[in-house]
């Protein structure tokens, strides 16, 4: 863009739409022109993917069909847009339910990494403070105080430092102790540095979690030879109870459950955990002071859980 001399999309959006044409549109719109183009192409072409992909994909590459003609017909190129009242194929499969940790399987998780008190940070940064992935890589020392984690930056799939996937993401989220504890214990393990990224590689970049979740994480959880132990480890029933195969996805889980408690805690009753809508429009709604109290009811219930 002209004005910030950044590109429109984050690399991992045009990832996704590179991939949905590719596999999908290039395909299916072959030699046809945007004048020749009809809608019931379109309902044709969804309702042969209901069989193999689920309604969520499919919005997906709708939004991804629709978006030429949209140019098209800014530019009057065409006089309508064959995708815009494209309805959704009436059998297209719902999304499968997204999981979340419980307090006593965060905790479990936790427990199982004790021998690397890093990996039990990561953990409880995303199960007890919801933050994302590329949240958690991208923070630095400089980013907590006393009383606060300050979120500012995320980095990408690729390892580019870059801005949070959304505005609200950039906040200052209130520390409770099963945060501070492991924190100030990586903090202790760490020499006590003032600045620098709190996971950092050999070559002072930020680490890659999708790796060190292969290589340390999941032999803990689920068994397997880990990296750092130099032994081969067996699987952590307890810290995966209810749970199916761990992976890198599970601290989305955790980031999930975070919000999920927080909205019980604050006298939300969450409809269901996969209601992505009324989640987003509570997060946005939330106060920093209605924060602080929910944080602090959710401490409290933890605290209580473990006696």
């Amino acid at each position: 863009m002209p004005l910030t001399g950044k590109a429109r999309f984050k690399k991992a959006t045009l990832r996704g739409y590179k991939q949905i044409w590719t596999q999908h549109l290039a395909p299916h719109f072959a030699k046809l022109t945007l004048q020749e183009y009809e809608p019931h192409l379109g309902t044709r072409f969804l309702q042969s993917l209901t069989g193999t992909h689920s309604k969520c994909t499919l919005k997906h590459i709708k939004v991804c069909a629709s978006s030429p003609f949209k140019r098209a017909l800014i530019e009057q190129r065409i006089k309508t847009n064959p995708w815009r009242d494209l309805q959704m194929p009436d059998d297209a499969i719902e999304s499968s339910r997204t999981e979340h940790h419980t307090l006593e399987e965060a905790e479990n998780i936790i427990s199982a990494l004790v021998a690397h008190v890093d990996c039990q940070l990561i953990m409880a940064l995303s199960c007890f403070l919801g933050l994302r992935r590329g949240e958690i890589a991208g923070l630095r020392w400089e980013d907590f105080d006393a009383t606060h984690a300050h979120i500012r930056r995320a980095v990408d799939n690729f390892g580019q430092v870059d801005t949070p996937k959304t505005e609200e993401s950039i906040a200052s989220l209130p520390l409770i102790d099963q945060v501070r504890v492991p924190l100030e214990l990586w903090r202790r393990q760490s020499k006590r540095p003032k600045e620098g990224w709190v996971f950092g590689s050999r070559n002072a970049t930020p680490v890659d979690l999708h790796n060190l979740a292969a290589r340390v994480l999941r032999p803990h959880l689920q068994g397997g030879d880990c990296v750092r132990c130099d032994r081969k480890l067996k699987k952590s029933r307890s810290a995966l109870e209810g749970i199916s195969c761990w992976t890198a996805r599970r601290m989305y889980d955790g980031r999930r459950s975070n919000w999920w408690q927080l909205r019980r805690r604050a006298g939300f009753a969450p409809s269901s955990v996969d209601d992505d809508d009324a989640l987003n429009v509570y997060k946005k709604q939330i106060t920093p002071q209605a924060l602080s109290d929910g944080m602090k009811l959710y401490e409290a219930k933890m605290l209580k859980a473990s006696k």
